[in-house]
């Protein structure tokens, strides 16, 4: 499906909460699967993890979001989409 998903647990030493985004012009092979982006996230708690997890449900439902990701969108278009995001939460 393109997408891949990490995340770090707090007993890993996560200090801070964050969500990462990352495109790769050329993709990757994680044993059969292909991969054109990454999403990354770490959360301090279980609250914290929970509330990643449904912001980024929210995108992962988004098709125009999903399209840009596995079709090599412009910084400019996935930046406007995780913005017009961001407002309705």
């Amino acid at each position: 499906d393109d997408i891949a998903f990490f995340h770090g647990r707090p007993e890993a030493g996560v200090k801070d909460m964050a969500m990462s985004l990352v495109l790769l012009r050329d993709p990757v092979f994680l044993g059969e699967k292909r991969i054109k982006a990454a999403i990354t996230f770490a959360a301090v708690d279980k609250n914290s993890h929970l509330q990643l997890m449904r912001e980024l449900g929210g995108y992962l439902q988004d098709e125009e979001f999903l399209s840009l990701l596995r079709n090599n969108g412009s910084k400019a278009e996935i930046m406007k989409k995780l913005q017009e995001g961001a407002e309705m939460v």
